[in-house]
């Protein structure tokens, strides 16, 4: 009788810890850097995000070395099940261009794709600065 109480509560605390640790949100907070393609481009482009977490909101900054983002900010940022959804608008001054982002984190690294409204898009690879 004393070993299926020492069970069964050993199975109730392994359940709870398992659920709290399936409920914590996945911290992206930082700063990213990687690299993507883009068309017509030579080499690749360097990007850097950094996301922070404010009132309980994630915000977060798109750049890329080539100049088509400078600081944009990302918009609709959605963590769910180790998956990181957001996009941002970039622009040449005339026309607006919104590019959607969609990657997997795992630890310090992010790996995934962006596609632009007119059906661009590339791979994206992010290890988290330290």
């Amino acid at each position: 009788m004393k070993r299926n109480v020492t069970f069964a509560a050993l199975l109730v605390f392994l359940l709870v810890s398992s659920g709290w640790m399936l409920a914590q949100e996945t911290d992206i907070s930082g700063t990213w850097v990687g690299e993507t393609y883009v068309p017509d481009a030579s080499e690749p482009d360097q990007l850097t995000l950094v996301f922070a977490k404010k009132d309980g909101k994630w915000t977060g900054t798109f750049s890329d070395a080539m100049g088509y983002a400078s600081e944009a900010e990302c918009e609709e940022i959605k963590i769910e099940d180790h998956s990181l959804t957001f996009h941002f608008d970039t622009g040449d001054g005339y026309e607006v261009l919104t590019i959607y982002v969609s990657l997997s984190i795992e630890g310090d690294s992010m790996t995934g794709a962006w596609e632009s409204e007119a059906g661009d898009g590339a791979e994206i690879k992010l290890e988290k600065k330290k």
